[in-house]
């Protein structure tokens, strides 16, 4: 077994569970909206 070392995972996981990211930064703010679609 290989070691990993900690952290690093956090955009991967988003990437994998989320339907859609974006990303934007406007008037000195950052914006982060995940999308997840529910039945």
């Amino acid at each position: 077994c290989t070691e990993r070392k900690v952290g690093g995972l956090g955009i991967h996981f988003m990437r994998k569970m989320m339907d859609s990211i974006e990303y934007d930064w406007a008037d000195g703010r950052n914006k982060l909206t995940l999308t997840k679609k529910i039945q």
